[in-house]
């Protein structure tokens, strides 16, 4: 069965992000999917997953017309990054169940698919929600399964994982799955997987025939410093307020947490100057009226962007980074570490996790 969205047209606040978009998805297989910060990529994967309803356009399963975003709902799932928040329950086998009884399936009717799913994607019950990336991003690919989706959108999930549960995930899916789709900015990560490379540019789709840019070299920074696990990251964050210093803690959802409707209130609250602000938010590459909207009508990349910018204007003598890489582009990262590299000359400490910190180094 095909995936067919045809002149697809969709904006914020006045502001065209999809624009006549055409795309054909064969939902048996596998496919990357490219983009610049704020081309719309997040913005596509929710309305072919019947997050949204698009303003202008069709889609169609199949030869079938879908008026109700619900039967969308019903066939392709979404996945983003903030993977404990699209979870309801700490027990991963509760969370299958859960899913199965959505579909209409009790749990004595439904325990040869129960079982299947909990040995194929190493469930294992009691698992708390907050472990392991791996173990949850397993756990809702299941439940989603559980559910009867045929097709699957990652959004920048990858980033979430070390190197080689990154590798055991997407053996996992080539094995066990029909069809995909990933977004990401890092299409390295995925070079061992069977898949069409697509590229979102201009509003539009094409077929990604240029050359993955190399990696950003952040090892030259000065007092940039990986910690090996998350557990160590929040330790090392609790000794450093015990003793006194100021610090700025950015969690991997940090582009979620804003205050408050709009970013003048924002940056009121903050104790920001907002002249000053304003020429860097604009020379980073976020919209011009940002100020004047709310956070949310902008792309991850662009609310991460800002919330790096409000952190390094806030006094601090050290950031603490939960995965310093999600949502940016090769152009994000040239700019991110040139921002870091103006904090570290004064003298600051910056303190990372990042599950597979290989890609802050030289590209091979």
């Amino acid at each position: 069965m095909k995936l067919t969205a045809n002149n697809l047209s969709h904006g914020f606040d006045h502001k065209i992000i999809l624009n006549q978009l055409n795309l054909v998805l064969d939902l048996d297989n596998h496919y990357v999917l490219t983009g610049a910060v704020g081309s719309g990529k997040t913005t596509l994967a929710e309305i072919l997953s019947g997050f949204h309803s698009a303003q202008h356009g069709t889609i169609k399963l199949g030869e079938s017309v879908i008026d109700d975003p619900l039967r969308l709902v019903s066939k392709i799932g979404l996945i983003k990054q903030n993977l404990s928040d699209q979870r309801l329950f700490d027990d991963p086998v509760q969370e299958i169940i859960f899913s199965l009884e959505n579909r209409g399936i009790q749990p004595n009717d439904g325990k040869e698919i129960l079982n299947k799913l909990v040995r194929e994607w190493n469930i294992n019950r009691g698992e708390n929600k907050d472990e392991m990336m791996f173990n949850n991003l397993n756990t809702i690919t299941a439940s989603l399964l559980a559910t009867g989706k045929e097709f699957l959108i990652f959004d920048e999930v990858l980033v979430l994982l070390g190197a080689e549960h990154k590798q055991k995930f997407l053996q996992s899916v080539v094995n066990r799955h029909r069809g995909s789709l990933f977004i990401t900015q890092y299409p390295q990560q995925l070079d061992c997987y069977p898949a069409k490379h697509l590229h979102l540019h201009n509003q539009n789709i094409e077929v990604a025939d240029h050359p993955t840019p190399p990696n950003v070299d952040f090892s030259t920074l000065k007092n940039f410093h990986n910690v090996p696990t998350r557990k160590e990251l929040l330790g090392l964050k609790a000794k450093l307020i015990g003793e006194g210093r100021k610090i700025q803690y950015l969690p991997y959802y940090a582009e979620n947490y804003f205050y408050f409707s709009n970013l003048t209130e924002e940056l009121a609250w903050s104790g920001i100057l907002k002249s000053d602000f304003i020429e860097k938010a604009i020379s980073a590459g976020i919209p011009k009226d940002f100020d004047q909207r709310s956070p949310f009508s902008l792309s991850g990349g662009e609310r991460r962007k800002l919330i790096y910018l409000i952190a390094l204007a806030v006094d601090s003598d050290c950031l603490i980074i939960e995965h310093p890489l999600l949502y940016l582009d090769h152009r994000g990262l040239l700019w991110l570490k040139q921002v870091f590299s103006d904090y570290l000359d004064r003298g600051r400490h910056i303190y990372y996790y990042l599950p597979d910190p290989s890609l802050l180094s030289p590209s091979e």
